[in-house]
């Protein structure tokens, strides 16, 4: 380990300072490292000096390929987080740490390919005596050197962290991530080793409510449970954010309630209180910190449901039949359903923006009647957005949370964005003949992903939350009319029937499939839509229209396997297979489709 760097550190703050002198920035949930940039050495150092040089070659040898187009501009050193990205505003930290405890080199150059780190960088060490708007504007030089985009690339294992002079719209991106919080910065204040009141942190907390059940005496730390089956489930440990008055509460109550074992006195669930932290990991708080006694709350209402929605930080809006079943055999609750949308929404996000939604609502779950709504309905509340044709949009969380409080469970998108006639993206809807033949949608796909790899195509894939798969072909806006795209879906859905007649067909009617797998080409035109990446399927597995990695294609038998239960916990082990999806589309070769549509 190398001596610790000397490096500048925000403050912890409850409120946002706001006036002209500050500026804002993401705070990434990582580890806050120096990138020192040298012709012929690149290092990775924490600021507690050790090094992560050897654990993330995917950001070393990135720089080292860029290294030839900033060589007047060396050495650097450049000051930033280092992080795994789930989205470009929220990081994994539980497995950021599980990767940097990594020593076998074979096992981290997998991972660093399935599951590539970021190291992004918000300010310049090479220019400290600059105030920090010079220094910002220093590194916005090195990154258009190097001809990198002034954001966060999911593509890009070097990113740089934008500043923002509007804290409350950044805050609001950054809560829709369910991301840790923001650093406000004087935009005056020079670079200066240790905490600095001219950086502030502030954290986006989730508030949970638990029951305490010990307490240690020679530490302060105390222990919160929740009920999970009427059993008590520990979450962890808390020691900050009590003040005098409530510490010396909290020890008359171990007085007089606690039984002492050891040094730890174990307490009857009597007691509630809240507590801020930034999730569970490991079973264990992230950066707890007391926040009230809920001498309102009964023990028996903290629950693990309760936690886990607590968790999913719902937006605040007026729910209602929270416990109603929507999903009999899974033990789906309306409750469980809004709490995934709202966890899914950065990744939903992309493919619901701007775009007219038609959701399928089941009012008493899915074994009872079902309707198709694409207007707005009148009752709607003021910030849910709609067409002037009153089509509806979602726009925000609270959108997505409102309509799966109205029992929405499918959510349908067209191709194209409300205010454009051209098509967003080309998708082949690829439907098996019955839900036990599964393996010729993967058969189909697989033909398809050898056809767009030979001619250079950016394709991603997705199960439909039913019994097929869709591939999707991403497009530049405004480029491709539906006409052109026709052409070129019916020549490669007539290649596939001619690579394997007996497997496939274009034929709509279903008497005359014979068991064949309809390759669905027609569907993609205007006035169609296709179900949203991450809805919902109205299906009793409570499945989920998933996006996948190609590579696990052949190993996927039965994509009912991908739920609501467990989708989010894929998520945040594997990141999302679609996280490129809008940064390749402007990269497509648009020349190809000319040997088509021309």
């Amino acid at each position: 380990m190398k001596k610790p760097e000397k490096v500048m550190k925000p403050i912890l703050s409850e409120k946002i300072p706001s006036g002209r002198e500050w500026l804002y920035e993401v705070k990434y949930d990582g580890f806050r490292c120096l990138l020192h940039w040298k012709k012929d050495d690149i290092q990775l150092i924490s600021r507690n000096g050790i090094s992560f040089t050897d654990q993330f070659p995917e950001i070393i040898s990135f720089c080292e390929d860029k290294t030839d187009e900033i060589s007047d501009l060396l050495p650097l050193s450049l000051d930033g987080e280092l992080v795994i990205l789930n989205t470009e505003l929220q990081a994994n930290f539980s497995m950021l740490q599980k990767r940097s405890r990594m020593r076998s080199k074979k096992s981290i150059e997998q991972i660093s390919r399935d599951r590539p780190a970021h190291f992004l960088a918000f300010d310049l060490l090479d220019t400290k005596k600059a105030i920090y708007q010079h220094r910002k504007k220093n590194l916005v030089k090195v990154f258009q050197s190097l001809n990198l985009p002034r954001e966060i690339s999911m593509e890009s294992p070097l990113g740089y962290v934008q500043s923002s002079d509007n804290y409350e719209t950044l805050f609001r991106k950054l809560d829709e991530h369910m991301g840790e919080g923001i650093v406000a910065k004087n935009k005056h204040s020079h670079y200066r080793e240790g905490k600095r009141p001219d950086w502030l942190k502030i954290k986006n907390w989730r508030t949970l409510t638990g029951i305490l059940t010990s307490f240690h005496p020679s530490n302060d730390y105390f222990g919160i449970a929740v009920y999970d089956d009427g059993n008590l489930l520990s979450i962890g440990k808390c020691k900050h954010g009590l003040d005098d008055k409530d510490r010396d509460t909290l020890r008359k109550f171990v007085r007089e309630q606690g039984e002492k074992q050891g040094q730890t006195y174990l307490l009857p669930p009597a007691i509630c209180m809240d507590i801020h932290c930034l999730g569970i990991h490991d079973k264990e708080l992230r950066e707890p910190s007391f926040a009230a006694f809920r001498l309102d709350q009964e023990v028996e209402a903290c629950t693990r449901d309760k936690l886990n929605w607590q968790l999913s930080m719902p937006p605040e809006i007026n729910y209602t039949n929270l416990d109603k079943l929507l999903y009999p055999e899974s033990g789906v609750t309306k409750q469980l359903l809004i709490g995934y949308l709202r966890e899914v929404y950065p990744y939903m996000k992309p493919f619901l923006d701007n775009r007219i939604l038609t959701v399928i609502r089941f009012p008493d779950g899915v074994k009872g009647e079902a309707f198709y709504q694409k207007h707005l309905p009148e009752y709607a509340p003021d910030f849910i957005k709609a067409t002037k044709e009153k089509t509806q949009l979602i726009d925000s969380v609270e959108a997505l949370a409102w309509f799966g409080n109205q029992a929405a469970i499918e959510y349908h998108v067209p191709f194209q964005q409300s205010n454009s006639k051209y098509p967003s993206e080309i998708v082949f809807d690829l439907d098996p003949p019955d839900d036990n033949s599964f393996d010729m949608a993967v058969n189909a796909a697989t033909q398809l992903h050898a056809i767009f790899n030979n001619l250079g195509l950016h394709h991603f894939v997705k199960t439909s939350g039913g019994k097929g798969l869709q591939v999707y072909l991403p497009l530049p806006e405004n480029t491709l009319s539906y006409e052109e795209t026709a052409k070129f879906t019916e020549i490669i859905a007539e290649t596939l029937v001619q690579y394997d007649p007996d497997s496939f067909t274009t034929e709509r009617l279903k008497k005359n499939r014979h068991g064949r797998l309809y390759v669905d080409h027609i569907q993609h035109a205007p006035g169609k839509t296709i179900i949203a990446p991450y809805s919902p399927r109205g299906r009793e597995q409570a499945s989920v229209a998933t996006p996948i990695y190609w590579a696990e294609l052949p190993e996927i038998s039965d994509p009912s396997i991908f739920t609501i239960h467990n989708t989010l916990d894929r998520l945040h082990e594997k990141g999302c297979p679609f996280r490129t999806f809008h940064e390749v589309k402007n990269k497509q070769p648009m020349n190809v489709f000319d040997r088509f549509i021309k």
